[in-house]
């Protein structure tokens, strides 16, 4: 059963050491399933490259532009992540890379799809197990198991007993800053950030997930109101 995913990007400021897990280099235990490849555009060295030069440029164009340092506490890197399924590859990510670097003035350094992490439906008890909390894959015997102590894996998992739901997403790596060193997230406002929404589900094709604004407007009105709303949105 293949079911429809609903479109989302969420950014956020980048966690530490995103591009080697975006780029597999490093060992990461979300990683349970080796059927299907990942697909990654730039590498660890080429993205840090990438990353470096532009931060000179910027940090360069902040302090030529304020006379001053660029703050310690500038966040100089982020991170979006984007709901995918199955069929999406690399070349449907390229008008959502042009679209993120033409909104924010910035600048996209790598870009990656996983197709290895999920989590598993037990058959008979409907019971959930995620990939790198509940259970985890053990490369060396190419089986799963529900307990990880550093290299020791214990209690194997039957994964046939189990249904298979991968999340297919992509990550997104960019610069925190723009051309001119202002920090970008200023640009991020709610209007700006629910047409990125719309922008990607339409660009991928998929059903565009919760409006934000909508249901926020929602809440302020009365009970009755609500509920009127709801019947003109369901009819």
């Amino acid at each position: 059963i293949i079911i429809m995913g609903k479109s989302s990007i969420h950014i956020q400021k980048a966690s530490n050491g995103a591009i080697t897990h975006n780029s597999r280099e490093n060992y990461s235990k979300s990683v349970v399933f080796t059927d299907e490849k990942n697909e990654l555009w730039n590498d660890k060295k080429i993205a840090y490259q990438i990353y470096k030069s532009e931060l000179e440029n910027r940090v360069e164009a902040y302090t030529k532009r304020t006379k001053q340092k660029l703050q310690k506490t500038a966040v100089t890197h982020l991170s979006a992540v984007v709901n995918l399924e199955q069929h999406h590859t690399l070349k449907d990510l390229e008008k959502i890379k042009d679209e993120l670097e033409k909104v924010f003035d910035t600048k996209v350094f790598q870009m990656a799809i996983h197709r290895d992490e999920g989590k598993i439906k037990h058959k008979k008890t409907d019971e959930y197990l995620v990939s790198g909390i509940d259970f985890f894959y053990n490369p060396d015997d190419g089986k799963y198991y529900t307990k990880k102590d550093k290299n020791t894996y214990s209690n194997e998992l039957n994964i046939n007993d189990f249904v298979i739901q991968k999340n297919y997403h992509a990550h997104i790596e960019f610069m925190g800053l723009d051309s001119q060193g202002q920090a970008i997230r200023q640009k991020m406002n709610r209007f700006v950030l629910s047409n990125l929404q719309d922008f990607t589900a339409q660009t991928l094709m998929m059903e565009r997930g919760n409006n934000y604004q909508l249901k926020k407007s929602e809440k302020r009105l009365d009970t009755h109101q609500f509920k009127e709303s709801k019947k003109k949105r369901s009819s």
